[in-house]
C-alpha cells in the first residue's frame, strides 16, 4: 500500500516536473517572440530601417534577408508599424487614463487596424507590375503589426522630406540628398499612371490615399503603388448629407490622422461632400499633387490639417504659381488640378501629354519596360542602339531601369553577345552588395554554361568580375570559367584564358588555382597545336610559381621535360629556360640542382636558337645555375674563390676575350669538350 503511494507520489512529482519545463519553454518562446517581433519575422535577419511609409510615418520599413539557403525570396522588406506609438499619443490627447484609451480613441484605434487589414489584403488580391508585391501577409501582435514585400529602397515621402518620413536623421539626411533625375521622374509617373488606370479600369477601384506616403521605389528601381486603406469601389457614395472624410478638427491626432488622407493631396469632392459619389478623377487631382511636388520641390496645396486654408487655395488653384514645373508639363497639371470633377483627364491620358512622348530615352524605358514581350527582331534592333543611349543616361538610370531587364534576357543565347558588353558596363560602376544581391544570380547560369563568343567576353571581363564578386562567389565561380575557356577549343578563348590567369595569378582562390586551373593548364600545354597558346601556358606556369608548392614545381618540370621532347621550337625552348629560372629561384639550391639543370641543359644545343636568343639561354642558365651554387650552400672556400671566377655570368668574355668558367667547369670541359653547348650526363651532371 505505502509502495503503491509512494509510486503515484512520484509519478505526479514527476508529471509536475513536466508541466513546469514545458510551460517555461513555453513562456520563454513567448519572451523570444515578443522581443523579435511577429513570427513571420523569425525567419530572417532584420537590418537597418531603410523607409517609412502611411500617415506621419507610422510603418516603418526595415531591410531584411532571409535566413533560409535558397530561399524564393532572398532579400524582402519588413513592414513594422507599432501600436504602442499610437496608443501612447492617443493617452496624452484622447483622454485616456493609466495605459488605457478613451472609448472614442478605442473606437479610432479599431478602425486603424482594420484600414490595415483592408490594406494589405488588397496588396495580395491585386496582381499588377505596379502594385507593391506581398511576400508574407499581415500578422498581429500584442504590441505590432508586420508584414513582408518586396525589398524597399525609400518612399517619395522619405526623398522629399517633411511629416510624413519618421526615417533616423542619418538614413533621412541620405534620402533627402539623393536628387531624382528629370527621367527617373517621368518614368517612375509613367509607372504610376499605369497602375491607377488598370485600378479604375480593371480593378474597379478608386484608391483614395495616393500621396508620396504610399508611392514606395522599390531597390530594383521600379515606382509601386500602396496604402490600399482608403480604397473604395467606383460606385461608393457616402450617406446624403454626409462628408467623405471630415477635416474640420484643425488640431487632429495621430489616429485622427491615420484614418484619413493627408489633405494636401486629397480631391475637392472628397472634403465638400460625399452625394455625388467618388470617382477617379479623385485619384488623377492626388497625382497631380504629388506631380506638382516632385518637379517643384514644394506641396502644391501646403495647407498641413487646416480645411479653411484648402478650401481657400482649391479655388485659386487655375491661378497657381507653376514656377520649377516643365513648361510642357504645366498645362496638363493645371487640367489635372481642377477644382471641378469633369475637367480632369482620365489617368490614361497623362502618358499622352507631349511632355513624356518627345523624349526619346523615356520611350527607350519604356521599351525596356516591356522588352520580355517584343519580338527577337525588335530587341536585337533596339540593343544596337541602346549603347548610345547608355552614355546618356545617369548611374542610377543605369543600375535600376536598364540592366534588371537585360539581365532576364540573357537566357536568350542568340542576344548574349549584344547583351553582355552593356551588362559588364553597367556592373563596372554597381556596388558589391548590389552586384551579389541582384546580379550575380542572373549571370551565375551563364557562367557555368556560355560558350563562344560568350564565353571570350565573359573571360575578357573576369578581372571586373572578380572584384565585382563576394571572394566565396569568385572561388566557386571564377576557376570554373576559366577552366571551361581551356577546354571549349576556342584559340581565342584559351589564349584569353592564360592570360587572365597571369594577370590574377595573385587573387585567384588558392584551391581553385591547383585542383582545377593549373591541371587545365598543364593539359592544354600538352594537348595544343598552337605556338601562341603553349607559350602562354608556360608563361602562365611561370607567374604561378610563387603562389603553388614543391610538388607542382616539380610537376611543371614533367610537362616541360614532355613538351620539349617533341616540341624543340625556339619559343618553347625560351619559354621553358624561363620556367626553369623561376622554379631555381624559388625553391631554392637543391632543386634547382637536382632538377631544374638537368632538364634545361639539354636545350641548349637545340638547333633553332639564333645567336641573341642562345646568348640568353645562356644567361638564363647561367641564373638557375647561381641558384644551384648559392653561397649559403657552398664553402667558405669556394666562397672566396667566387670573387675571382663568377659562376653566375656563364659565357660573359673575359679581358682577353676568352669566357670565364668555374674552374670545375673547365675542368669538365677539357675532359670532354661539348660539341654544340651544355648536355646533362647519365647522373645528372652538366658535361
Amino acid at each position: 500500500m505505502k509502495g503503491g503511494l509512494k509510486d503515484k507520489l512520484l509519478a505526479f512529482g514527476q508529471q509536475a516536473a513536466a508541466a513546469a519545463a514545458h510551460g517555461a519553454k513555453a513562456a520563454a518562446k513567448l519572451a523570444s517572440q515578443e522581443v523579435l517581433g511577429a513570427q513571420c519575422l523569425l525567419d530572417y535577419q532584420v537590418g537597418p530601417q531603410v523607409a517609412s511609409s502611411g500617415p506621419l510615418g507610422l510603418w516603418k520599413v526595415y531591410s531584411a534577408r532571409s535566413k533560409k539557403e535558397g530561399a524564393l525570396h532572398p532579400l524582402v522588406s519588413a513592414w513594422v508599424l507599432d501600436k504602442r506609438e499610437l496608443t501612447q499619443t492617443e493617452e496624452l490627447y484622447g483622454g485616456g487614463h493609466h495605459g488605457s484609451l478613451a472609448r472614442p480613441s478605442q473606437r479610432r484605434l479599431e478602425a486603424f487596424i482594420e484600414q490595415c487589414r483592408h490594406d494589405v489584403q488588397a496588396l495580395a488580391r491585386l496582381k499588377h507590375p505596379g502594385v507593391l508585391r506581398l511576400v508574407a501577409p499581415l500578422e498581429e501582435t500584442r504590441t505590432q503589426l508586420v508584414f513582408i514585400t518586396e525589398p524597399i529602397f525609400a518612399s517619395l515621402a522619405d526623398l522629399l522630406g517633411g511629416p510624413a518620413s519618421s526615417l533616423p536623421p542619418a538614413a533621412a539626411a541620405e534620402r533627402r540628398e539623393l536628387r531624382l533625375s528629370e527621367l527617373e521622374m517621368k518614368h517612375g509617373l509613367l509607372q504610376v499612371a499605369d497602375t491607377l488606370h488598370f485600378l479604375h479600369s480593371e480593378a474597379g477601384l478608386v484608391h483614395k490615399g495616393l500621396c508620396p506616403a504610399s508611392l514606395l521605389i522599390t531597390q530594383s528601381g521600379g515606382w509601386k503603388l500602396a496604402g490600399f486603406g482608403f480604397s473604395s469601389p467606383l460606385d461608393y457614395a457616402a450617406a446624403p448629407g454626409k462628408l467623405v472624410y471630415d477635416y474640420s478638427d484643425s488640431d487632429p491626432t495621430l489616429l485622427q490622422q491615420a484614418t484619413q488622407p493627408p489633405l494636401p493631396y486629397v480631391a475637392p469632392e472628397l472634403v465638400a461632400s460625399g452625394s455625388a459619389g467618388v470617382t477617379s478623377a479623385a485619384d488623377v487631382f492626388s497625382l497631380g499633387c504629388v506631380t506638382f511636388e516632385l518637379f517643384a520641390r514644394r506641396q502644391l496645396l501646403p495647407v498641413g490639417h487646416s480645411l479653411a486654408d484648402y478650401e481657400s487655395r482649391v479655388h485659386s488653384l487655375t491661378l497657381v504659381d507653376m514656377s520649377g514645373v516643365p513648361m510642357g508639363l504645366e498645362q496638363p497639371l493645371r487640367q489635372m488640378v481642377a477644382p471641378v470633377v469633369g475637367a480632369r483627364p482620365p489617368a490614361a491620358a497623362f502618358p499622352g501629354c507631349a511632355f513624356f512622348q518627345s523624349d526619346v530615352l523615356l520611350r527607350a524605358l519604356k521599351f525596356l519596360d516591356t522588352m520580355i514581350q517584343r519580338e527577337p527582331v525588335q530587341k536585337a534592333a533596339f540593343l544596337r542602339d541602346l549603347p548610345a543611349m547608355c552614355a546618356q543616361f545617369d548611374a542610377r538610370i543605369l543600375r535600376y531601369k536598364v540592366l534588371p531587364p537585360l539581365l532576364g534576357e540573357l537566357r536568350d543565347v542568340q542576344l548574349q553577345p549584344t547583351l553582355l558588353p552593356i551588362i559588364l558596363r553597367i556592373v563596372k560602376d554597381q556596388p558589391p552588395g548590389e552586384f551579389a544581391d541582384a546580379t550575380l544570380p542572373a549571370l551565375k547560369p551563364l557562367l557555368s554554361s556560355a560558350s563562344g563568343e560568350t564565353l571570350l567576353l565573359l573571360v575578357q571581363n573576369a578581372e571586373l568580375l572578380a572584384k565585382a564578386m563576394p571572394p566565396s562567389a569568385a572561388a566557386e565561380v571564377l576557376p570554373a570559367l576559366l577552366v571551361r575557356a581551356a577546354q571549349h577549343g576556342d584559340v581565342r578563348a584559351q589564349e584569353e584564358m592564360l592570360r587572365k590567369v597571369q594577370a590574377m595569378a595573385e587573387t585567384l582562390d588558392y584551391e581553385g588555382l591547383k585542383k582545377a586551373v593549373l591541371p587545365a593548364v598543364h593539359t592544354l600545354c600538352l594537348g595544343t597545336t598552337s605556338a601562341a597558346v603553349r607559350v602562354g601556358a608556360f608563361a602562365c606556369m611561370s607567374r604561378l610559381v610563387s603562389r603553388l608548392d614543391q610538388g607542382e614545381a616539380e610537376a611543371m618540370l614533367a610537362t616541360a621535360v614532355k613538351v620539349t621532347a617533341v616540341d624543340k621550337s625556339a619559343s618553347t625552348t625560351m619559354c621553358v629556360l624561363a620556367l626553369g629560372n623561376s622554379l631555381a629561384a624559388q625553391w631554392g639550391p637543391r632543386l634547382a640542382a637536382e632538377r631544374v639543370l638537368p632538364a634545361l641543359a639539354p636545350l641548349l644545343v637545340v638547333p633553332t636558337l639564333n645567336s641573341q636568343q642562345f646568348a640568353t639561354a645562356m644567361k638564363t642558365l647561367g641564373g638557375a645555375t647561381g641558384n644551384a651554387l648559392r653561397p649559403a650552400a657552398v664553402p667558405q672556400q669556394q666562397q672566396q674563390q667566387q670573387q675571382v671566377f663568377d659562376p653566375f655570368a656563364l659565357g660573359s668574355a673575359a679581358p682577353g676575350g676568352s669566357p670565364q668558367w668555374p674552374a670545375r667547369v673547365q675542368q669538365q670541359a677539357a675532359m670532354q669538350p661539348p660539341a654544340g653547348g651544355f648536355a646533362a650526363g647519365a647522373d645528372g651532371s652538366l658535361i
